[in-house]
């Protein structure tokens, strides 16, 4: 976890990929690159999770779709 934490002072960038589903029609659903990511915070250990910041918006296309999960 340390390495994402401080990727910024270690000169490393993050790259989010997502997926809406794990299968789609039988296989493995596939990765949507949303761009470079900057570190926010993070809770716990095991597991850990973590919040992010996109340097670019996300594509109004795919907002409706991720809405269903943010809290």
């Amino acid at each position: 976890g340390q390495r994402y934490i401080h990727h910024r002072k270690n000169g490393h960038s993050i790259l989010l990929f997502v997926r809406e589903y794990k299968k789609a029609f039988g296989q493995a659903a596939p990765f949507i690159y949303l761009g470079k990511a900057n570190y926010i915070k993070h809770e716990g250990s095991k597991p850990i999770s973590f919040v992010w910041e996109l340097e670019k918006e996300m594509p109004a296309s795919l907002v409706v779709r991720a809405n269903k999960s943010v809290m």
